[in-house]
């Protein structure tokens, strides 16, 4: 099956499933939305697959959902429109989340919003040394929708991370546990490749009960209840911003573009 915005290759034991809008800093698209889930559907049905490995093309991981496609795009903004919206991101994480192999995300360069929830659903993520993560979306009046990141560090800085829209270097990002390694940028690879190598020696019983057990401790500890209903606010806050100031904002973006925005929001940011 050919995908148009995300790459999808079978090597063996390991699936990589790769971003594929370069040009757009792997920004998530309504086509890209669609496709990573139906990807990740696929890789249930790969039986010899030990691992799979996401990444971005180009010099960056994944900067987000884009802000282009919903200013040129139709955006819908009603309750069904924001529920299809944040169904499909958090469909996505719960197919992640389900397979019964682990999941590599190999991240360099921008690694924001929807692409740093994508990122964080991984098993593990081996980031370059240049990678930039963060959850910007709080100056926009957004929240990040698969709230996975106060499982994974500590409140004060969980906090400080989603309601404050701190950014990260990939060397505070592994020390608040949000990333395992970090290797220079053109080591990456070829250390992705070892994790990978690793992995795949592992007896596939082993490596699958290993998975399936861990999940459990964080499902009974309320994991997707918690996600669950941060989709519904998700929803509510949405709309809670007036037509006229969602339509401003897209028209901001139609007019001036994108990156005037981004600047815009950059002089708001005042603790970084």
């Amino acid at each position: 099956m050919s995908f148009e915005t995300v790459t999808y290759e079978v090597d063996g034991k390991v699936v990589r499933i790769g971003l594929n809008r370069p040009k757009a800093v792997n920004a998530i698209d309504g086509v890209m939305k669609r496709e990573l889930l139906e990807a990740f559907t696929m890789v249930a049905q790969e039986k010899e697959a030990m691992v799979v490995v996401l990444f971005g093309h180009g010099n960056n991981f994944c900067s987000g959902v884009d802000l282009k496609d919903m200013a040129f795009n139709g955006w819908e903004h009603t309750p069904e429109g924001w529920a299809g919206h944040f169904n499909q991101l958090i469909s996505t994480s719960r197919v992640m989340w389900n397979l019964d192999i682990p999941v590599i995300a190999a991240v360099k360069g921008f690694c924001l919003g929807g692409g740093c929830d994508l990122a964080m659903m991984a098993d593990f993520v081996l980031a370059a040394d240049n990678t930039r993560i963060g959850e910007p979306e709080i100056m926009m009046g957004a929240f990040a929708p698969t709230l996975i990141v106060p499982w994974l560090m500590g409140m004060k800085k969980a906090r400080e991370f989603l309601v404050i829209g701190t950014e990260l270097d990939a060397e505070e990002a592994k020390e608040l546990g949000l990333i395992n390694r970090v290797f220079p940028l053109d080591a990456l690879d070829e250390n992705v490749e070892k994790w990978v190598k690793h992995i795949c020696n592992i007896p596939r019983a082993a490596l699958k009960m290993s998975k399936k057990v861990l999940n459990k401790q964080y499902e009974l500890m309320g994991l997707w209840d918690a996600i669950e209903y941060n989709r519904e606010y998700s929803v509510i806050l949405n709309l809670n911003k007036t037509r006229e100031e969602r339509m401003d904002s897209l028209k901001f973006i139609r007019e001036q573009g994108l990156k005037a925005l981004l600047k815009q929001l950059d002089e708001k940011t005042i603790v970084r």
